[in-house]
C-alpha cells in the first residue's frame, strides 16, 4: 500500500519527510517481497514464471527506486522538487508491481 507523505514540521523539512517515507515504503515493500519469494517456490509451472518475471522486474525497479533516493540524498535543498517528480513515478511503478505479484496470492 503507498502511504501519503507526512506533513513536514519543525524538526525536518519537507525533503527529509519525503526521503523518509520512501525508505520506509522501501523496507515495507521488501518484507512483503520477501515473503512472497518463499510462498513462490511452492508455486508451478506457468504461475512460478509469472511470478518469478515479476519479481525480476521488481528487483530492477527497485534498483532505480534505490539510485533515485540516494540522488534525492545527495540532491540540496533547491530543486529536489524535480528529483522527488522521478521518485514519485518510480514507487508508483512499484506499487503496479507489487499489487500485480499480490495478486497470486489472493
Amino acid at each position: 500500500m503507498l502511504r501519503r507523505t507526512p506533513i513536514p514540521t519543525k524538526e525536518k523539512t519537507a525533503k527529509e519527510i519525503f526521503e523518509d517515507h520512501l525508505e520506509t515504503q522501501l523496507k515495507e515493500w521488501d518484507k512483503q517481497i520477501s515473503g512472497w519469494k518463499r510462498k513462490a517456490k511452492k508455486a508451478d509451472g506457468d504461475i512460478r514464471r509469472n511470478i518469478d518475471a515479476q519479481l525480476e522486474m521488481h528487483r530492477a525497479q527497485r534498483v532505480t527506486a534505490q539510485n533515485k533516493l540516494k540522488e534525492l540524498r545527495q540532491g540540496g535543498a533547491h530543486g529536489w522538487e524535480e528529483i522527488k517528480d522521478g521518485a514519485e513515478h518510480v514507487w508508483n511503478e512499484i506499487h503496479q508491481t507489487i499489487n500485480r505479484i499480490a495478486e497470486h496470492f489472493r
